[in-house]
């Protein structure tokens, strides 16, 4: 069996690692997003050149004064970007170092858990050895396992006859003849008619053989009746020899001190999930932070936005454009070479707009794996399943379905049910409603008493 507490850890390790996907995807979209800037600004530069080289003195330097104003504009947006993801970069790392701490805090909580739950399930072992030699709980044990077992095979036969009276009704319920002359209570004290439509329906039964089929299909629906009347009938029985057995667990376990123990166990377990709320405050927080960050790696905020649209206009003048057509018309060395360099700038633009989609799409699906994680991860930690008595499969490839999440290829949902499918728990059965926390799955109690008897649901005290 491989612990519940390793499972997590692994989980925990594919967190890590989503972060530093996400880091690094980020990081490159920031650096074509600069890329992009650098290459505009530097088109511009290549138009002033371009501009000394073909105009007039005068008219070169009123465009060269607009493009340089626009650069200034352009870089002090700019600045204002940086300054705005220098913040924010310091946001997301306070966020980081609150998550580490809570996870810090909450490896300790879990230890104190464990440690109740450890010592919970030592005393319940020795009340169970106790109390299980005594003749008195020994009877009232078989009472309550034969009741059980009476209780169980009764609602077995019900559930059959309900189940035949489905399938072999069926016939008898298609006939309209048949359908029409039980809903009138034919052959029965209940029915009336007048003699003409009593007549009618007495050939109608006869036609029909009604007077014989009423009896069968009569039995058919009457026998999982009874058969139900009688399995709720033993099923309170065997409750009642159930609640006694449970009284004397009770009654050996508080006298042996169970339930200080109980309560310490349910107070530590209150204490982790009361945590993990607040963990799951700060990942809603780091995941806010996130998308912000994304928004302003890929130049999506409102200084990049507007820097963008003044540099994109400027180039897309029509003076810049007839300056531009002019040059590639005119066979001057000057001229060409800064034709050809705004020409590749122009391309590099094209190339570094596509990449720039390309990262984004990156990011969103690195920001989506890593919220798959943590959906699971909260689910494992609110169901107990890295408890001290919760294992899994030697066989069990965890790695393989976060693996598969990482990779966008399945959901938390998905992995959630092969999780749930082989998470096991050790030493669980309650013991007279004692034997741990009653938060759901994968938690502590999940009934069972000292000798089995799968009857037996309730916990309790």
């Amino acid at each position: 069996m491989i612990a519940g507490r390793d499972m997590l850890q692994e989980i925990d390790q594919h967190i890590d690692r989503a972060n530093s996907e996400i880091e690094s995807a980020g990081g490159h979209l920031e650096g074509l997003t600069r890329e992009l800037n650098a290459v505009r600004l530097d088109t511009a530069e290549h138009f002033r050149q371009l501009a000394r080289y073909r105009l007039d003195d005068l008219k070169a330097e009123r465009l060269i004064g607009h493009l340089d104003d626009v650069d200034r504009i352009a870089l002090a947006l700019l600045e204002k970007h940086r300054e705005a993801k220098a913040a924010l970069s310091d946001r997301i790392a306070a966020v980081q170092e609150r998550q580490r701490t809570l996870e810090k805090q909450r490896k300790t909580l879990q230890d104190a858990r464990d440690a109740a739950g450890e010592a919970l399930e030592e005393r319940l072992k020795q009340v169970r050895a106790r109390i299980g030699a005594t003749e008195a709980y020994q009877q009232q044990k078989a009472r309550a396992d034969s009741a059980a077992d009476v209780a169980r095979k009764a609602d077995e036969k019900a559930a059959q006859s309900e189940n035949d009276r489905s399938e072999k009704g069926r016939p008898y319920e298609a006939d309209s003849l048949f359908k029409y002359l039980w809903d009138r209570r034919f052959f029965t004290p209940d029915y009336w008619a007048n003699p003409l439509l009593r007549l009618l329906d007495g050939w109608v039964a006869r036609l029909i053989d009604f007077r014989k089929n009423r009896v069968n299909y009569h039995m058919l629906v009457e026998i999982p009746v009874r058969m139900r009347a009688h399995a709720t009938k033993v099923a309170q029985t065997a409750d009642l020899e159930i609640q006694a057995l449970e009284t004397i667990e009770r009654q050996a376990a508080e006298a042996d001190g169970v339930p200080a123990l109980q309560k310490r166990l349910d107070q530590a377990e209150e204490q982790v999930h009361a945590l993990d709320g607040e963990i799951e405050q700060e990942e809603e927080r780091h995941r806010q932070l996130l998308e912000e960050r994304e928004q302003l790696d890929a130049g999506e905020d409102g200084h990049s936005k507007q820097a963008f649209e003044l540099i994109l206009t400027e180039l897309q003048r029509e003076e810049l454009s007839e300056l531009y057509r002019q040059a590639r018309s005119t066979p001057r060395p000057e001229d060409d070479a800064l034709v050809a360099r705004i020409g590749q700038a122009r391309e590099r633009v094209r190339e570094i707009d596509a990449d720039i989609r390309a990262a984004n799409v990156a990011v969103t699906e690195r920001r989506k794996a890593l919220a798959e994680l943590e959906a699971l991860r909260r689910r494992f930690r609110q169901n107990s399943y890295d408890a001290y008595n919760s294992g899994f499969p030697s066989d069990f490839a965890m790695s393989v379905l976060l693996g598969q999440i990482l990779g966008g290829v399945m959901g938390s949902d998905r992995a959630w049910q092969e999780i749930g499918r082989n998470q096991r728990s050790r030493g669980s059965r309650g013991f007279g409603g004692f034997g741990g926390p009653t938060r759901g799955g994968g938690g502590f109690r999940t009934g069972g008493g000292l000798g089995g008897g799968g009857f037996r649901t309730r916990g309790g005290f």
